[in-house]
């Protein structure tokens, strides 16, 4: 990219300025689709997931949620309760102990949880991503 390029943009920038939140969604309007473009549809196995994910985190989380971020700590007995419930395996085949779930599964997991404790969701994220070298890169 050329200096005048970059100073022509620069200046478009700050042309900008006073309107940036128009920009800014008028950028993103173009890139990503607007929720009226397309619905994201629950499926019924969806909805008992969220229900039962939300059952668990209102009996079992948030009456300690307060207290985890306190002590930023996690009970092991909790975690344990979430891998039982197959939270840390969700979108992991049947045979390598998942529940086979879709993605759309996951990130319900994760809004249910997050709901509740960010602690807890953070968890959660972070089992998704390392389970992978877990299970195979561990001799």
């Amino acid at each position: 990219m050329q200096n005048e390029d970059l100073l022509g943009f620069q200046s478009l920038k700050e042309r900008q300025a006073p309107n940036r939140s128009e920009y800014l969604f008028a950028l993103t309007s173009t890139i990503l689709p607007r929720s009226a473009d397309y619905e994201v549809k629950l499926t019924p196995d969806h909805e008992s997931l969220r229900n039962t994910i939300r059952d668990f985190a209102e009996k079992q989380i948030r009456p300690i949620a307060a207290e985890i971020d306190r002590k930023n700590h996690i009970p092991r007995e909790l975690l344990n309760q979430i891998a039982k419930l197959g939270l840390t395996a969700i979108t992991y085949k049947e045979e390598y102990g998942g529940l086979g779930a879709d993605l759309l599964s996951m990130v319900i997991a994760l809004e249910e949880l997050a709901r509740v404790s960010a602690a807890c969701s953070t968890v959660f994220v972070a089992s998704q991503s390392s389970l992978p070298a877990i299970l195979f890169l561990n001799p």
